[in-house]
């Protein structure tokens, strides 16, 4: 079956550049031949057990490392807290 990408598009709300467009549809074809592939499989798939998970690490209280050794790398600190520099997510 042939994939219209611009009616896809039209309802995921989403843009592509013209440019782009012969790369997005090779991709989009190329996620829709696996799961094509998937519709196809035959067998039995395990059910997750909660008995049967994998082993835990034990659970070991360890002494904390301390404020000196936790901010020994920071750029820049500021009442027992790091200061992040604005960047370009910044709501500032």
């Amino acid at each position: 079956m042939e994939i219209n990408i611009k009616e896809v598009l039209g309802y995921a709300k989403f843009q592509v550049d013209e440019s782009k467009m012969e790369d997005f549809t090779k991709s989009l074809s190329a996620l829709k031949s696996m799961a094509d592939d998937l519709s196809g499989f035959e067998g039995e798939i395990p059910a997750l057990d909660y008995r049967d998970a994998m082993p835990l690490r034990p659970d070991v209280v360890v002494p904390s490392p301390g404020r000196d050794v936790i901010f020994a790398n920071a750029p820049e600190k500021k009442a027992g807290c790091f200061i992040v520099p604005p960047g370009k997510h910044s709501a500032n």
